[in-house]
């Protein structure tokens, strides 16, 4: 058994039945979110969370409209 599992029974293994419980619920829990699958809307929060107003604002608001220009360099229509 690794260190850190090991330390983790030592400690465990001092709680009361009830507080047992409850260290098992909470590792449940944790695997649980681990297993649930994102949403859309979930996925695109985690990817965009760190980027900057700043980065947001110099985003080009016309950008699906003239992609072409922003891509290739084409002059805009």
């Amino acid at each position: 058994m690794q260190i850190v599992e090991q330390q983790i029974v030592e400690k465990i293994q001092t709680l009361s039945e009830e507080e047992r419980e409850q260290v098992l619920r909470y590792v449940e829990d944790v695997l649980n979110k681990r297993r649930r699958k994102q949403t859309l809307g979930e996925k695109i929060h985690n990817l965009t969370a760190d980027v900057s107003d700043e980065v947001w604002e110099k985003i080009p608001s016309d950008g699906s409209e003239q992609h072409d220009h922003f891509i290739y360099g084409t002059p805009k229509k």
